[in-house]
Protein backbone atom coordinates (compact mmCIF):
# COMPACT_ATOMS: atom_id res chain seq x y z
CA UNK A 1 0.00 0.00 0.00
CA UNK A 2 1.29 3.38 -1.08
CA UNK A 3 1.19 6.12 1.28
CA UNK A 4 1.88 9.64 -0.39
CA UNK A 5 3.63 10.68 2.73
CA UNK A 6 5.35 7.91 3.59
CA UNK A 7 9.13 9.41 3.36
CA UNK A 8 8.17 12.45 5.40
CA UNK A 9 7.12 10.36 8.26
CA UNK A 10 10.22 8.48 7.87
CA UNK A 11 11.63 11.61 8.16
CA UNK A 12 9.74 12.75 11.57
CA UNK A 13 10.77 9.23 12.52
CA UNK A 14 14.30 9.76 12.23
CA UNK A 15 14.01 12.87 13.77
CA UNK A 16 12.13 11.43 16.77
CA UNK A 17 15.28 8.82 16.93
CA UNK A 18 17.47 11.58 17.11
CA UNK A 19 16.14 13.21 20.50
CA UNK A 20 15.76 9.61 21.59
CA UNK A 21 19.87 9.21 21.44
CA UNK A 22 22.22 10.50 24.03
CA UNK A 23 23.59 12.85 21.50
CA UNK A 24 20.10 14.67 22.63
CA UNK A 25 20.92 14.26 26.09
CA UNK A 26 21.56 17.54 28.09
CA UNK A 27 25.04 17.72 29.12
CA UNK A 28 25.59 21.74 28.64
CA UNK A 29 24.33 24.88 26.03
CA UNK A 30 26.16 23.19 23.54
CA UNK A 31 22.99 20.45 23.88
CA UNK A 32 20.57 22.96 23.53
CA UNK A 33 21.90 24.86 20.67
CA UNK A 34 21.76 21.46 19.10
CA UNK A 35 18.45 21.09 19.74
CA UNK A 36 17.56 24.58 18.45
CA UNK A 37 19.03 23.82 15.37
CA UNK A 38 17.21 20.53 15.19
CA UNK A 39 13.76 22.41 16.09
CA UNK A 40 14.62 24.91 12.86
CA UNK A 41 15.63 22.31 10.30
CA UNK A 42 12.54 20.40 11.28
CA UNK A 43 10.59 23.24 10.69
CA UNK A 44 12.03 23.88 7.58
CA UNK A 45 11.48 20.88 6.04
CA UNK A 46 8.11 19.90 7.45
CA UNK A 47 6.52 23.17 6.69
CA UNK A 48 5.60 21.41 3.46
CA UNK A 49 1.64 21.51 4.19
CA UNK A 50 -1.53 23.13 4.47
CA UNK A 51 -0.92 26.22 5.85
CA UNK A 52 -3.67 26.51 8.15
CA UNK A 53 -2.55 22.99 9.60
CA UNK A 54 1.05 24.00 9.55
CA UNK A 55 0.02 27.25 11.82
CA UNK A 56 -0.88 24.99 14.67
CA UNK A 57 2.62 22.86 14.14
CA UNK A 58 4.30 26.06 14.06
CA UNK A 59 3.32 26.96 17.14
CA UNK A 60 4.36 24.27 19.11
CA UNK A 61 8.03 24.29 17.49
CA UNK A 62 8.17 27.68 19.05
CA UNK A 63 7.55 26.23 22.29
CA UNK A 64 9.70 24.18 22.49
CA UNK A 65 12.51 26.72 21.08
CA UNK A 66 11.49 29.33 23.93
CA UNK A 67 11.26 26.46 26.60
CA UNK A 68 15.04 25.25 25.60
CA UNK A 69 15.95 28.30 25.46
CA UNK A 70 14.39 29.89 28.50
CA UNK A 71 16.62 31.84 30.93
CA UNK A 72 16.80 29.52 34.37
CA UNK A 73 18.82 30.27 37.83
CA UNK A 74 20.73 26.60 37.77
CA UNK A 75 21.75 23.41 35.94
CA UNK A 76 18.50 21.81 36.99
CA UNK A 77 16.02 24.15 36.03
CA UNK A 78 17.98 24.57 32.35
CA UNK A 79 18.43 20.60 32.40
CA UNK A 80 14.31 20.27 33.47
CA UNK A 81 13.30 23.20 30.86
CA UNK A 82 15.68 21.38 28.21
CA UNK A 83 14.12 17.56 28.92
CA UNK A 84 10.58 19.76 28.54
CA UNK A 85 11.43 21.44 25.37
CA UNK A 86 12.29 17.58 23.90
CA UNK A 87 9.22 16.31 25.18
CA UNK A 88 7.23 19.15 23.47
CA UNK A 89 9.06 18.53 20.54
CA UNK A 90 8.40 14.78 20.50
CA UNK A 91 4.43 15.34 20.85
CA UNK A 92 4.54 17.69 17.94
CA UNK A 93 6.51 15.27 15.75
CA UNK A 94 3.70 12.78 16.81
CA UNK A 95 1.13 14.63 16.05
CA UNK A 96 2.61 15.42 12.58
CA UNK A 97 2.81 12.04 11.66
CA UNK A 98 -1.07 11.65 13.11
CA UNK A 99 -1.46 14.07 10.72
CA UNK A 100 0.16 13.04 8.05
CA UNK A 101 -1.53 9.38 8.03
CA UNK A 102 -4.94 11.05 8.30
CA UNK A 103 -4.69 13.07 5.53
CA UNK A 104 -3.22 9.92 3.53
CA UNK A 105 -5.75 7.94 4.83
CA UNK A 106 -8.56 9.22 1.89
CA UNK A 107 -6.23 9.02 -0.61
CA UNK A 108 -5.02 4.91 0.43
CA UNK A 109 -8.57 4.23 0.29
CA UNK A 110 -9.90 5.75 -3.06
CA UNK A 111 -6.68 3.60 -4.38
CA UNK A 112 -8.04 0.59 -2.99
CA UNK A 113 -10.97 0.95 -4.48
CA UNK A 114 -10.33 2.62 -7.83
CA UNK A 115 -8.13 -0.67 -8.89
Amino acid sequence: MFMRYEARIRTVEGYMGRLRSDEYAYKSEETTELLVGLIYYAMHSLSRINAAEWSSFLVMFRDAKQKALARTKNDTEKTANYNGAVSLLLATFEKYIHYLRSIDGPVVRQMNTAG
